[in-house]
This record gives structure tokens, C-alpha cells and sequence, in this order.
């Protein structure tokens, strides 16, 4: 075996949303393509981080899942410092949960970079039959707000889960690169891969 240093672009993102959104799940899904049932609601933030490849190119998100309790509202900001993107989560059986994400969107404008991408989720899509937020509202949420891209997701059937991170990788790989250096263990006869537009909107 030999040794090596691999360049990986690093990119801080943040989940925002209210409490009981699906932020969790969604990065457990993403993370580990699993569903836990029974998340406990976030204290402050909780950290996760995945290595996705676009285009031959590895790419490091560095995601802060921020608590979206009233409480714990105060301490997101603090999260926010270098994030190049957010993704703000919402529930589609909930409209409280979809009035509250024009706030966090307002706080991470006003105490995010203000280049920063903002992706959407419109989370929960498979409860169908509890839907409170129409697909067309979640269309207007998009261009009202002018987010990059928005999905609709599902924790629970992974829906949408890989199309929503497929773009935010796209699009973070077309601004300036933040590049850190990986020793990574190269066997002398192959290699090792470390493999784990604008917007649209995704229905699922």
C-alpha cells in the first residue's frame, strides 16, 4: 500500500425548518439510507456528513441539522457562519409548518453568506391522504421565495431524497471551490474511489 493526499471540495450546509418537519430523517436517509421512526427532537443542532461525487468530482457536505423548536430558534443562527448553502424543510401535512418556513427563510437571509444557495423540501409527500400543502403551493413558495431548487420529498420512501442532493451538489460544484486535502491509502496495483442549472422543481 502506498499513500496519497486526494483534493475533496468541503461545503457547510444547513438544515433549517420547524420542529417535526423531517429535517432529521432526511439526513439519516441521505446518510444512511434508512428511516428511523422514532427521532427525538433536535437539541440546538446535530452534525452529519456524507461524501457524494458529481461529475467525477468527490464533494464533502458538512450538514448542521439546527433544532427547530421555538427555544432552540435563537441558537440556529450561530450555525449559519460559512454555510454555502441552506436547505429549509418543511411539512406538507402541516401548514403551520410551511407558514413557518418564510421566517427561517427571513433569519437565514438576513444572518446567512449572502451568496448562499437555499434549496427547499417539501417534505412528507407519501401522506398523501393528510396533505395540506398542495403541489402548486409549493410551486409558488419556490419563486416567491427565489430558491435555487425545491423538492418534494419523503423521508420515510426515500422520494425525491437523492434527486434534492444530487442538485445541491450541482450547484455548489458551480461556485468557487472550498478544497481540503485527504490521505487516503492507494494499493499499489489499483486505486480507491471514494464514491458513497438552475432550479426546478421535483414532484414525487
Amino acid at each position: 500500500m502506498r499513500s496519497t493526499t486526494k483534493t475533496t471540495r468541503s461545503e457547510k450546509v444547513v438544515f433549517i425548518g420547524a420542529a417535526s418537519s423531517g429535517k432529521t430523517s432526511i439526513g439519516t436517509r441521505f446518510t444512511h439510507d434508512r428511516f428511523g421512526s422514532h427521532s427525538e427532537a433536535t437539541i440546538g443542532a446535530s452534525f452529519i456528513t456524507k461524501v457524494i461525487n458529481i461529475d467525477g468530482v468527490d464533494i464533502k457536505l458538512d450538514i448542521w441539522d439546527t433544532g427547530g423548536s421555538e427555544k432552540y430558534r435563537s441558537l440556529a443562527p450561530m450555525y449559519f457562519r460559512d454555510a454555502r448553502a441552506a436547505v429549509i424543510v418543511f411539512d406538507v401535512t402541516s401548514t403551520q409548518s410551511f407558514q413557518e418556513a418564510d421566517e427561517w427563510i427571513r433569519i437565514f437571509r438576513e444572518r446567512g453568506a449572502s451568496n448562499a444557495l437555499i434549496f427547499g423540501a417539501a417534505n412528507k409527500c407519501d401522506l398523501v391522504a393528510q396533505r395540506q400543502v398542495s403541489s402548486e403551493d409549493v410551486k409558488d413558495f419556490m419563486f416567491s421565495h427565489q430558491l435555487n431548487y425545491i423538492g418534494e420529498t419523503s423521508a420515510l420512501t426515500g422520494d425525491g431524497i437523492k434527486e434534492l442532493f444530487k442538485e445541491l451538489g450541482k450547484q455548489l460544484l458551480a461556485l468557487p471551490s472550498n478544497i481540503v486535502a485527504e490521505d487516503i491509502q492507494i494499493a499499489d496495483l489499483g486505486t480507491s474511489d471514494v464514491k458513497p442549472h438552475r432550479g426546478g422543481v421535483c414532484e414525487c
